[in-house]
């Protein structure tokens, strides 16, 4: 599986995510904005089509338990 990293900050009044996976040119990178902190959670897990689809899963089992 690809190492996968995942950054949440406040700037300002807005929280700001970024989500880094894989390693050296093969490195994908997603970022965004929302207005919590817990909509940025979200937000930089949810899963896209590039992402291994055994991870879906178990985010979405993890959404469910929080």
């Amino acid at each position: 599986m690809l190492p996968f990293r995942a950054h949440v900050r406040r700037q300002g009044s807005r929280w700001t995510w970024e989500v880094r996976q894989g390693r050296g040119a093969t490195t994908s990178r997603r970022a965004g904005s929302a207005a919590t902190r817990s909509e940025a959670i979200r937000a930089a897990f949810r899963p896209t089509p590039g992402r291994a689809v055994q991870e879906q899963p178990e985010h979405q089992a993890h959404q469910q338990a929080a």
